[in-house]
């Protein structure tokens, strides 16, 4: 885990949206934090929103300018609207690929 003031970009860094922390993924595979519905999954596959059955919303945030890839080594495994279970698979993607483009895979 990584604190959010230690995340490489100031948005995440100064909490301006919203409090949390970030980790350095050990493999591609991302799962659902909680029980909940898929808000929305950006169009470039790098950030998704979650409601968690209690009410809580929750932003992950794959990498730092991964916008930039355009969806490139992002395989999404629900779609927006999705109702779905913790630890169901969420993302699968080659943080390979991301880390040899030059991009910092944190996830926020």
């Amino acid at each position: 885990m990584i604190p959010l003031n230690e995340v490489k970009d100031e948005a995440f860094a100064t909490a301006s949206l919203g409090e949390g922390f970030a980790v350095e993924p050990i493999d591609g595979k991302i799962v659902v934090p909680c029980a909940g519905k898929i808000l929305f999954i950006a169009p470039s596959k790098h950030a998704i929103g979650i409601q968690s059955d209690d009410g809580l919303e929750i932003l992950i945030h794959i990498g730092l300018d991964t916008i930039e890839l355009n969806g490139k080594y992002f395989n999404s495994e629900v779609t927006s609207g999705d109702v779905v279970k913790q630890g169901q698979q969420l993302m699968d993607i080659d943080f390979d690929k991301i880390k040899e483009a030059g991009y910092v895979t944190q996830i926020i």
